[in-house]
């Protein structure tokens, strides 16, 4: 199926991560991906580190709520990170996610592209060769906006903070809001997987190649195959927010708007 919308509640398995059980991995029976992953990270407060390294793919988050730190393990370097942040790690450096304070740290992201048992990885940081590149914590801001919502009226954005002028190679991370009554313009990623999950609204996404709508809302993940034109309109009455992107990063897109 071109377009699939997965529902967090009914179509996921969950794994424990850590041998006490802080950490923890939700992930969507049915994605059948082969260049993007989406999982639903969650950790307890005070829970066993989680030490990731992917020798070919890159780790990208996007944090939902609690706080953490994320620890470049070659360098012995550690950044904060709160709600809102994203988290980037180069392929090829080992790095390590951990819950502060006194909340539940929840993310979403992983790998791209996937990688089989993702969190059984060991961290290698003793044996792996220096990675290219630095982990990076980022702000909405930051980000590269990409002028895709319509009508243009206020509140409505698509913007970037990982991008491949911040370095990704193999993922991008965007955040979406639309107003109600707001859309994307119609697009297509023509070698590029697309993959968001909905923070929040009522949406329909429509595939351009047949005018099927499907529904979806908070919770949801939506994956787009390469090639497939698509829209989503936001119904509310809340407001429709969603995180992820193509993967790889779609360059004609961002060439387009003078960002290549």
């Amino acid at each position: 199926m071109p377009i699939k919308v997965l529902r967090l509640e009914s179509e996921t398995e969950e794994v424990r991560l850590t041998s006490d059980g802080g950490a923890r991995v939700r992930r969507w029976r049915e994605l059948g991906a082969r260049l993007a992953s989406m999982d639903y990270l969650t950790l307890q407060p005070r829970a066993q580190p989680l030490d990731l390294w992917y020798p070919a793919a890159e780790d990208s988050y996007y944090v939902i709520e609690g706080h953490g730190t994320v620890v470049d393990l070659q360098r012995d370097r550690a950044q904060r990170f709160g709600p809102g942040k994203f988290v980037h790690a180069p392929a090829g450096l080992p790095h390590r996610l951990q819950a502060t304070g006194v909340e539940l740290l929840v993310l979403v992201g992983g790998p791209c592209p996937p990688v089989p048992n993702a969190f059984d990885q060991p961290s290698a940081a003793a044996t792996s060769a220096p990675a290219e590149g630095e982990l990076s914590v980022l702000d909405l801001a930051g980000g590269v906006e990409i002028p895709l919502i319509r009508p243009p009226m206020p509140g409505g954005y698509a913007r970037f903070p990982i991008w491949p002028g911040m370095g990704a190679r193999l993922r991008s991370m965007n955040r979406v809001a639309m107003r109600p009554g707001q859309e994307n313009v119609p697009h297509v990623h023509p070698v590029s997987e697309d993959i968001f999950y909905c923070l929040s609204g009522t949406c329909v996404v429509e595939d351009g190649s047949t005018g099927r709508e499907q529904p979806f809302g908070r919770d949801c993940l939506i994956f787009i195959d390469p090639g497939t034109p698509h829209a989503v309109r936001s119904l509310g009455p809340d407001d429709y927010i969603s995180v992820g992107g193509p993967c790889p990063p779609d360059l004609d897109a961002f060439r387009r708007f003078g960002l290549g």
